[in-house]
């Protein structure tokens, strides 16, 4: 919820997480062992541009 209001705040479309990729982020988050910021935001990226794209 936070990532979604700092992305209101900048007027960025909001981050939406589909089905296809909710096992990747949970895997990058709440399931990680290991920190892994790269990948996250590489998801990141990939989920604002469909975003995007969609609309």
């Amino acid at each position: 919820m936070v990532l979604n209001w700092i992305l209101l705040k900048h007027r960025v479309p909001l981050l939406v997480i589909r089905m296809g990729c909710f096992d990747e982020y949970m895997n990058l988050t709440k399931l990680a062992k290991k920190r892994n910021d790269e990948k996250l935001t590489q998801l990141f990226y990939h989920l604002l541009l469909h975003e995007s794209l969609m609309n």
